[in-house]
């Protein structure tokens, strides 16, 4: 009768990844290194970050196939291996955790990610390059200057 039951789940789509115990740059070094289909990265509202990882699977057992050579390395790191379930609930980025008075924060978004690790991605922007972006847009923008002239 539950709407979170095995026997409901349709599509076997995405992994959710999270650990409680590993650092912030403990687990961002991790995801980048995986190779993996990274979807989204964002924070719970609490202290973990959870990771979405498209993986689309036909079916419950292959679904199971792609988790097994997740779980000795997110063991390792103190990350939750009861995650890799198929019924598996998420968290919504740009929410409101009432029962922490936290913000659930969306830090990456790939809504068509390649079978690529994030390390081995292109860098689309960094400070530098923003800051010349901005100078380039609006030539009066000096940033010594205390305002806008």
């Amino acid at each position: 009768m539950s709407c979170r039951s095995e026997e409901s789940v349709t599509a076997f789509r995405y992994f959710v990844l999270e650990s409680d115990t590993a650092s912030a740059a403990q687990w961002f070094a991790f995801l980048a290194q995986l190779p993996a289909r990274v979807t989204a990265i964002y924070t719970s509202g609490k202290r973990s970050i959870h990771a979405l990882l498209r993986i689309d699977a036909n079916s419950k057992e292959e679904f199971d196939a792609h988790a097994v050579p997740l779980k000795r390395p997110l063991k390792a790191l103190g990350g939750d291996s009861a995650c890799l379930s198929g019924v598996r609930l998420t968290r919504l980025p740009g929410c409101h955790r009432p029962e922490t008075n936290g913000i659930q924060k969306l830090l990456y978004l790939a809504p068509n990610p390649s079978l690529v690790r994030l390390v081995d991605l292109p860098r689309l922007r960094t400070r530098a390059g923003m800051l010349a972006r901005w100078k380039q847009l609006c030539p009066r923008w000096n940033p010594n200057r205390k305002a806008f002239q």
